[in-house]
Parts: C-alpha cells; sequence; structure tokens
C-alpha cells in the first residue's frame, strides 16, 4: 500500500444529451485560486495510511486507514474526531480489505474485496447495529447486450442500490486479455445487467504481446493514455475519460459523462498543447526496461513498444456532486491547473491547486483531499475554490 494513500475511485440523473463538440483547451482569461479553510493533521491522529476518504454536505468526513485496520473513522465539520466503527474480521460492520467507498445521500457504503461485500452504514453511525452488507459478484452472465461472460470487480455503489462492474469480456472470440473489450456495466447483487456503457478500448491498445517458449506474456508501453473511469462520490454521475497523446504538438481528451442508468448526458472534446517528453527521459526508461527484460523475447517487444511523444494530457479526474467534471492535467513546479466542465460540458473557469495537494472529492465550492507532510503522516485538507 502506497504510503501516499488517497482514493482511485473518484455519472446527472437529470440532463439533456448535448451533441459532440470541440472545445478549445487554451487557458481562460481567468483561473480560480483557492483558499485552504480546513485541516485534520495525519501527526495528530496517526494517518501514515489513508486508503479513502469520502466527504459529506454537512461537513463531516469518513477516512479509511489500513486495510488491515479494518476501521471507519469519523470527523466532524471542524476537522475533530467524532468516532470510529469496525476492525479487522468477517462480522458485521468488520472489514478485511475495504479498499473503496462513497455515499448516497446520508448513507456510507465501503466495498470489501476479501469479503466480496459491501458494507452500509448511516453518516456518523459507530454502532454495528445500523450495518446492512450487500454481496458483490465477481462475474456477470451473458444478459441483454453481453453476448459473453464479463469477469470483474464492483467498483462503486449508485443510487438504488446499483452496483458498478468493471470488467473483461470473455468468449470465444476472445484470445488474451489484451484483445478482450473491457466493460462497464450496472448490476443487482446478484449480478443481473441493468445496463451497460459502449466498451472501452482493449488493453492491448497499451500493450505489446510476446511468446518465450510456452510462455504468452506482454509488456506495457511507458506513458500511454490509458482510459479514465471515475464515479462521483454522490453516484450521480459516471465519467470515462480518453486521451490521444501519440502527437507532438497536440494533444486530444475526449470526456463522456453518464448517468447511473448509463445514458450519455454529453460527450466533448479538448484539445491540448501536447506537453513533450524531453529525449533524455524517452532513453532513460528505454534503457532501463531493457535492462531489467528477462529474455530476448521481452526484449524484442520492449523495442516494439513505442514510447509516445508527449505525457498524458489528463493524470487524473474528479466529479463534482453536481456532475462538474475536473481534468488533472501535468503540473508545474508548485501549483497545479484543473479543467471544470460543467453538468453539461461547458468549459468553466481553471481551478488552482497546489501541486502537493490531491484532490478526491468535490462539494459545492470546496475540494476536498490529501497533503502528505514531511514525515510521511497524510493531512486530510480542505480547500474553497475562488477564496
Amino acid at each position: 500500500m502506497c504510503r501516499r494513500g488517497g482514493v482511485r475511485f473518484a455519472l446527472l440523473s437529470v440532463g439533456v444529451l448535448s451533441g459532440s463538440a470541440t472545445l478549445s483547451a487554451q487557458r481562460l482569461e481567468r483561473s480560480m485560486r483557492s483558499v485552504e479553510t480546513s485541516r485534520i493533521s495525519g501527526a495528530d491522529h496517526d494517518l501514515s495510511i489513508v486508503t479513502w476518504v469520502v466527504g459529506f454536505p454537512d461537513g463531516r468526513i469518513a477516512v479509511g486507514g489500513p486495510p488491515t485496520d479494518g476501521t471507519v473513522r469519523w470527523f466532524d465539520g471542524a476537522g475533530r474526531p467524532a468516532g470510529r466503527l469496525g476492525r479487522n474480521g468477517e462480522g458485521p460492520g468488520e472489514f478485511r480489505a475495504p479498499v473503496a467507498a462513497g455515499r448516497i445521500g446520508d448513507t456510507l457504503w465501503v466495498l470489501d474485496r476479501a469479503t466480496s461485500r459491501a458494507t452500509l452504514l448511516p453518516v456518523g453511525s459507530t454502532s454495528t447495529g445500523v450495518v446492512t452488507t450487500l454481496p458483490l459478484p465477481s462475474r456477470i452472465e451473458p444478459t441483454g447486450v453481453l453476448a459473453v461472460p464479463l469477469v470483474g470487480t464492483v467498483s462503486a455503489l449508485l443510487p438504488g442500490r446499483r452496483l458498478l462492474f468493471q470488467g473483461l469480456e470473455f468468449g470465444p472470440h476472445v484470445r488474451s486479455p489484451s484483445t478482450s473489450p473491457r466493460r462497464l456495466v450496472t448490476t443487482d447483487s446478484t449480478g443481473l445487467v441493468l445496463s451497460a456503457i459502449p466498451p472501452l478500448e482493449p488493453l492491448g491498445r497499451c500493450q505489446v504481446s510476446y511468446s518465450a517458449g510456452k510462455l504468452n506474456a506482454s509488456i506495457g508501453i511507458f506513458f500511454c493514455a490509458q482510459p479514465i473511469v471515475r464515479l462521483g462520490q454522490a453516484g450521480t454521475h459516471i465519467a470515462v475519460v480518453t486521451s490521444d497523446n501519440a502527437n507532438a504538438t497536440q494533444s486530444t481528451i475526449t470526456v463522456r459523462l453518464f448517468s447511473p442508468e448509463a445514458r450519455l448526458i454529453f460527450q466533448r472534446v479538448l484539445r491540448v498543447p501536447a506537453k513533450v517528453i524531453p529525449r533524455h527521459v524517452v532513453d532513460s526508461v528505454q534503457r532501463g526496461a531493457l535492462e531489467r527484460a528477462k529474455s530476448a523475447e521481452e526484449r524484442a517487444a520492449r523495442r516494439r513498444a513505442v514510447i509516445p511523444p508527449a505525457y498524458p494530457p489528463v493524470t487524473e479526474v474528479i466529479l463534482s456532486d453536481i456532475g462538474e467534471v475536473w481534468l488533472g492535467t501535468p503540473g508545474g513546479a508548485a501549483e497545479r491547473s484543473w479543467i471544470v466542465l460543467d453538468a453539461r460540458g461547458t468549459r468553466k473557469p481553471d481551478v488552482i491547486l497546489p501541486k502537493t495537494f490531491r484532490p478526491i472529492a468535490v462539494i459545492g465550492r470546496e475540494v476536498i483531499g490529501t497533503e502528505v507532510d514531511p514525515d510521511d503522516f497524510i493531512d486530510i485538507v480542505r480547500y474553497r475554490v475562488g477564496g
């Protein structure tokens, strides 16, 4: 587990689908700066590892520590400890591997991959008497739009107790995982498909396959822009962001926003100046990969893995409660610019945040995230956009 913690999770139930359009991604004349309004000290509360953070509109924050700890910690709007629930185990309110969390209304949900279940508890609860659980499927059988089974994991809960399932299609036409279509579907706890988002790119786009004797393997292409899928913490929007960084002058970002029912709300294309990867960085990365190769076949695959000329134009994505899509761009020395699209895909002023701050949730004008202190403790920090 990375000591820098944070959450990898990051869909407007009402909206009008607008046609695709191209937006200029040149910096707007006015950017919004942010001011820190509160900080929960990681050193004071022994937050050396933070797996996830969930913010509520009333100011309360739920924090997941090390997975082996199995504890949900609550803090009030002023950052004061407000109790905790859970421990390592498999009973009610206990966790083995609580890897992700979010909220639906005033209910916190926590996904436990080890026990294949989701735990739901009211905001601020510290008693196991109010805990309920849902089983999590690991395989979706062919129904509706699915012609073959889907194998993967549940990544989030949605309103109406829908589950967002991410997986790979496996069937007679699939030669390997790298050629298997990646799918996002919503299901119930039995694995019944309720809706589906169009397939994502196969993993092979950013991989090179090779064979060494009886071994069939693949290696990843450094700096290849992978699709990013994010769920807003309130469960009301799903964003799918893809990028093209194959041009040394201009990169392209495609943003699609979906409802929990997998209805496309908008699709927007942004063209941004390419951030070129220095030649010495490419040479160093390629040289190190070749030195670590364990066979002649792997070295040949590494030589075929062409590194793109530019860095991926988007490194992180977060969604606000009202459907804004925030796109984190490669940062400068001290600050980082976030491109913001509203729930209809209209460009808003960029938001400037410290590069050391990792945003996790946007609630109204406030952004909640983490920063690492000099002793590697994780602070939970709140910023207000626009001061």
